[in-house]
């Protein structure tokens, strides 16, 4: 079985795209793409579309778009943007596409969501997650205020959660009208007292796609499982050679 092995990878020098075999013995390396911009994540959609969401200093926050495997892109961040609100966008952190690939979400710097109904060519911002309550304590963690997890139930389209470094987790039902905090049972070792309801540093946020009831989350400080949709959350960091960490795949 030729089964092929593909990575996607974002750095300052743009996306590169790795190709092996089962065996990952050998690898191809195709890139850079987006070349001159910082990207920080690269998705391959259902339909085989490849995107890449990044930001550069002097330009601001982008969406690539790549229907040929990467020969040639397309960029776009019309409509990302705040308004009148500052701070002004400084770039894209996560780019997660819907099942069938027509919707796609995008979690920026500073920390909030865009949704685009046109694979990426206009942007809409989902206003009700800056709008919850808890806004104006949002604080920002070592690499800023970052939504960098965007997690969908796959079986219905007005469901998801997000994850922002380092305010927590929120869940919507409503397709984002209105975002409940989802953070109890998870450890904040850097404040004093009982862990807060938001305020927790998740570093990524998955969730099971035969199940989204259960997501696994890495956190500052621990590993956690939620079996009830974010409702509680169950430390598994058991025998993991550290608490702290950043990387997790499903």
């Amino acid at each position: 079985m030729n089964e092929k092995i593909e990575l996607l990878i974002g750095t300052k020098k743009g996306a590169f795209i790795l190709d092996s075999d089962a065996a990952r013995q050998q690898w191809q390396v195709r890139g850079p793409f987006c070349e001159s911009w910082p990207i920080h994540h690269v998705v391959r959609a259902s339909d085989g579309t490849l995107y890449a969401g990044g930001g550069n200093a002097w330009y601001g926050p982008s969406v690539f778009r790549s229907e040929d495997d990467g020969a040639t892109w397309t960029q776009s961040s019309a409509g990302m943007t705040y308004g009148d609100e500052d701070p002004k966008i400084t770039t894209v952190w996560n780019v997660t596409p819907s099942a069938d690939g027509r919707t796609l979400y995008a979690g920026v710097e500073p920390a909030g969501l865009f949704r685009s109904d046109d694979r990426g060519e206009t942007w809409t911002h989902v206003a009700g997650l800056r709008e919850h309550p808890s806004r104006p304590d949002w604080q920002p963690g070592a690499g800023g205020l970052i939504l960098h997890s965007i997690a969908l139930d796959r079986g219905d389209p007005d469901h998801l959660w997000v994850g922002i470094s380092s305010v927590g987790t929120f869940e919507t039902t409503d397709g984002g009208r209105t975002w409940q905090t989802r953070n109890h049972g998870v450890r904040a070792d850097f404040y004093p007292g009982p862990p807060p309801d938001f305020g927790q540093c998740v570093h990524k946020l998955l969730v099971d796609p035969t199940d989204p009831k259960r997501l696994i989350q890495q956190n500052h400080c621990g590993v956690y499982r939620s079996d009830d949709s974010g409702a509680s959350w169950t430390e598994i960091t058991n025998n993991l050679p550290s608490d702290f960490g950043f990387p997790m795949g499903g």
